[in-house]
């Protein structure tokens, strides 16, 4: 049974794709009239409550015609009547869903969306679609981010068409995958970084060489560990357990730091990183191993988006009682990937990435209270900034 029965005004004229959501929508009242009498109203929802996800039956018009219990865990209201004549957007406090009056469905983000296009799809095809959505909500002041697999399923009842759709949070599941996948090629790189550095000792019979040999195992064993300790800090800051350390630190010193760990990294092989000196008086105080993982990513993605005989900048200046921090490089980023770049296992480099952006947002925003956001345009490449607090306050 297909269930592809749309208004023309929504579809392009070269395509069978929807354009956008629908920005008119029938009376709530009489869509809601309709679907009660499919199988009596406290039977349908005493059905929907027992589904552990989120879960809503939604219009042709993507209007929330009815949605389950399990809603209000994405908001603070206890009732899910709240998000009657809402979209799947709002029921999921997408931070996107309030960007333009026409809401969920409307945005230069839906393009990019699953929810968005599980439903173009599920309404073009008239079957059952299911898609991965990152989503980003927002709740109470804190911003949560989520991987969801949605699905949408069409039922037509006499001349209306509604659709079915649930919300299975995934997130754990992406988290774990990528967490091993990473944890596990960086302890097979780094072992067999070691195994050919004691295979090289073993045949040398120079001092000097097996003193040269012993700092790069050493390095490669400093590398390991670093990423075992940068993937134990991740799972406590998303369970909420981390605790920052915030001690006094050295911009300038901070900032060689990290270009001096990056200076051999693969990635920056034919390319430069200059470190300007910091603009500043002040003394500031943080979490210096927070800032410097979060540097050290935001410098790694420059590099990665640089081509040979480019040049990744560093800076930092003091302005309003913060710390500002710049990481420039001559690329481009993307429309498609601009909108998604925070987002946790989100990556372009691969499926076994995507924590990089993603843990630099958490970390600063969430354990440094400050801030992270990003332009990019053809004048000026990449310019990633991050903004902290000189004192930061501490957060219980």
């Amino acid at each position: 049974m297909r269930a592809d029965s749309l208004d023309p005004a929504n579809q392009d004229a070269d395509s069978d794709h929807i354009k956008v959501a629908p920005v008119q929508s029938d009376p709530v009242v009489e869509l809601a009239e309709c679907f009660n009498k499919i199988l009596g109203k406290h039977f349908l929802q005493l059905l929907a409550d027992a589904i552990p996800e989120p879960a809503a039956i939604i219009s042709s018009d993507w209007q929330i015609i009815s949605a389950n219990r399990a809603i209000s865990d994405f908001k603070t209201s206890d009732s899910s009547d709240k998000y009657v004549n809402g979209r799947p957007g709002d029921i999921l406090a997408c931070i996107h869903a309030i960007e333009t009056p026409g809401g969920c469905g409307n945005t230069d983000y839906c393009k990019f969306c699953g929810i968005y296009n599980a439903i173009v799809e599920c309404q073009r095809t008239g079957k059952q679609i299911s898609k991965e959505c990152r989503l980003s909500s927002r709740c109470e002041g804190e911003t949560f981010s989520h991987d969801f697999l949605i699905t949408i399923t069409p039922y037509q009842y006499n001349d209306k068409i509604f659709y079915v759709f649930t919300a299975k949070d995934i997130s754990d599941k992406k988290r774990r995958i990528i967490l091993e996948k990473m944890l596990f090629n960086s302890v097979y790189n780094t072992v067999s970084e070691l195994n050919d550095i004691l295979h090289e000792i073993k045949g040398t019979k120079v001092n000097l060489g097996i003193k040269e040999s012993g700092e790069f195992a050493e390095k490669a064993a400093n590398n390991l560990l670093n990423k075992i300790l940068f993937l134990r800090t991740l799972d406590a800051a998303e369970k909420g357990d981390l605790r920052p350390a915030i001690i006094g630190y050295d911009v300038n010193l901070i900032m060689q730091e990290v270009a001096a760990f990056l200076r051999h990294h693969k990635s920056a092989e034919g390319k430069s990183i200059v470190v300007e000196p910091f603009k500043g008086t002040s003394e500031p105080f943080t979490d210096v191993e927070l800032l410097r993982w979060a540097l050290i990513n935001l410098v790694k993605n420059g590099l990665e988006a640089s081509f040979r005989n480019d040049t990744v900048t560093m800076s930092a200046l003091e302005s309003a009682g913060n710390i500002y921090f710049n990481i420039s490089n001559q690329g481009i980023i993307p429309e498609g990937v601009r909108h998604q770049i925070f987002q946790r296992s989100f990556s372009t480099k691969g499926s076994d990435r995507g924590l990089g952006s993603y843990s630099v947002k958490l970390f600063i925003t969430k354990y440094l209270l400050g801030k992270v956001f990003f332009e990019s345009d053809e004048q000026q490449g990449t310019i990633f900034t991050i903004t902290i607090p000189i004192e930061p306050i501490i957060k219980n």
